[in-house]
């Protein structure tokens, strides 16, 4: 007793502490002298005077005694705060976010072309189109010649492989990039997006393999646990443990790489480590964000129910503002955790009118330049031609067949969803053209293979459906939202073919990407038009045209 009175003789004038607390407090809510005052009244009904209440919660809190070092406490709920405030006070934090989308929107382009060559082959073993279909739903199927079971299965696990492989690139991107800028923002520096392409650049040869292992433990084992055990309710079961024991153990393993700098194997042991040192909290953090992508799994399923098409915009939005925030939590846990976090206080940063006008001023200013490079332009119309021409051609081959089936469930093909609103549906169809657009952009200072794979492969679609339509109905169901869309797309494509063309450097790269995203950003106002067009006009008369 008499050793506590010493201390709290030592410590500072209890009204001096409750100041530095507020400041403590500021940092975590919004108003937060409420929280304070609550936790004062509920020390003082113990017993404890109001100096006693606060001197407690100073040292419970901050751990200071005067002459002590204070020492961070940071909850899961603050570091989404912390996450939050640092996305706000750099936005260029969600570009890895697209720039891992973009990566990942080549796992299209190679899924269609091994489904092509998946057909082809089924085509020549005498197999017809519906049942190659139904094979390649069913590939374990045994009432198929051998042969014909065989390329299916080969199929299955090329797209099984082809999956964990674009997906551990598209992470190591996103990763490789967040990470590296959300240290700088952690530290109040405006990130340097250059800076973070060089350093993922040259450390690549860790950070994929790294992320290889943290895909293929999390993502895999939910697509080869069901192909190995027959029992449905038995491969959920494991699929679901064996998903939450993975999750955890390797929730940190690839910002131990980034943040950590440790090589593939030794950043799984420290994140192992740190998960089985506070093994609840990582459990709480695991099964958070899968609540989190379940409640929007569930109100997109509720919203598309009541026929308001928004799941692209709410696939957006995560992707662009919930994943950032997520991604900085984690980080700043590990840091937290590891003893390597000396500081984290939140930065105020307005967002001003000028500064949105501003930005609209530069999108716009990046889309007329964009438009202008005639050379640009012709080739990415060039590459979507040559998409329609190929789409053409396989239309009239049995594996074209194949592959209209497979994508085309009914006889139309593609027919528009009528449980929703126009309305709606013209919002979804905006947003998820949008986002193919600032992908292809966005991509093209990453590489050329990007974009040109994205035009090719809507190209391609295009003819292949031209190919089972007649070509007057086609452009007349075209033509209205086409008029503005396909020029708008082409620009983007040209976009990201013109910033690659810049990107010699490093430096040109991070810029090619910030100069994309203004464009993406000027496209928005006529891709919202097209949408609306193809909403209320082109999808109305659909039936009328195809009948």
């Amino acid at each position: 007793m008499e050793n506590s009175d010493e201390e709290r003789n030592k410590l500072k004038n209890p009204d001096e502490i409750y100041e530095k607390l507020v400041v403590h407090y500021q940092r975590w809510y919004s108003n937060p002298l409420p929280m304070l005052n609550k936790k004062i009244r509920k020390l003082m009904e113990r017993g404890l005077s109001w100096g006693e209440a606060v001197q407690q919660i100073y040292m419970e809190e901050l751990g200071e005694v005067l002459g002590l070092e204070v020492k961070l406490r940071i909850s899961i709920s603050e570091a989404l705060s912390i996450a939050a405030n640092r996305l706000k006070f750099s936005p260029t934090l969600a570009i890895p976010v697209l720039v891992g989308n973009a990566v990942g929107a080549l796992y299209s382009a190679s899924y269609l072309l091994l489904l092509i060559v998946a057909g082809w082959l089924l085509a020549a073993c005498g197999v017809n189109a519906e049942k190659a279909v139904d094979l390649l739903l069913d590939p374990w199927s045994t009432s198929f010649p051998e042969i014909a079971v065989t390329i299916a299965r080969a199929f299955d696990v090329s797209i099984v492989s082809l999956f964990l492989l674009v997906e551990a690139a598209s992470s190591a991107w996103r990763a490789g990039l967040f990470y590296q800028m959300f240290g700088q923002a952690l530290e109040g520096v405006k990130p340097s997006l250059a800076g973070a392409m060089e350093q993922a650049a040259r450390r690549m040869g860790s950070i994929f393999p790294t992320a290889f292992i943290v895909v293929f433990l999390t993502r895999g084992m939910q697509v080869i646990v069901p192909r190995v055990v027959n029992l449905w309710l038995s491969a959920s079961l494991l699929t679901l443990l064996l998903w939450l024991v993975f999750s955890v153990l390797t929730k940190f393993t690839l910002a131990s790489c980034i943040l950590g700098r440790n090589n593939p194997l030794r950043a799984l042991r420290e994140s192992i480590s740190t998960a089985l040192a506070y093994p609840g909290k990582t459990l709480a953090l695991v099964i958070f964000t899968a609540l989190l992508w379940l409640i929007a799994s569930l109100i997109t399923l509720i919203l598309t129910y009541l026929g308001v098409a928004t799941f692209s915009l709410l696939a957006l939005l995560l992707l662009l503002y919930v994943q950032p925030i997520l991604d900085g939590c984690t980080a700043i846990l590990y840091l937290h955790w590891t003893g390597k976090l000396e500081k984290a206080e939140h930065i105020e940063e307005k967002v001003s009118l000028e500064r949105i006008v501003e930005l609209g001023r530069r999108s716009l200013q990046a889309l007329k330049n964009a438009a202008k490079d005639l050379r640009s332009v012709s080739e990415a119309a060039a590459i979507l031609g040559l998409g329609v021409a190929v789409g053409l051609l396989l239309s009239r081959t049995p594996p074209g067949e194949v592959l209209y089936k497979f994508l085309y469930e009914n006889p139309c093909g593609c027919a528009p969803p009528t449980q929703f609103t126009s309305f709606s549906l013209a919002l979804n169809i905006f947003f998820n053209n949008w986002n193919v657009a600032a992908i292809s952009a966005v991509s093209g200072s990453v590489t050329l293979l990007l974009p040109a794979s994205i035009a090719l492969v809507n190209g391609l679609i295009i003819g292949l459906v031209a190919g089972f339509k007649e070509p007057i109905k086609l452009l007349m169901f075209v033509a209205p939202h086409g008029v503005i869309e396909l020029p708008s797309f082409i620009v983007a494509i040209a976009a990201g073919i013109k910033y690659y063309r810049k990107a010699d450097t490093l430096a040109a790269k991070a810029e090619g990407i910030k100069q994309a995203l203004l464009v993406a950003i000027g496209l928005a106002p006529l891709f919202l038009l097209a949408a609306f067009i193809e909403a209320y006009i082109s999808i109305a008369n659909f039936y009328e045209i195809f009948k």
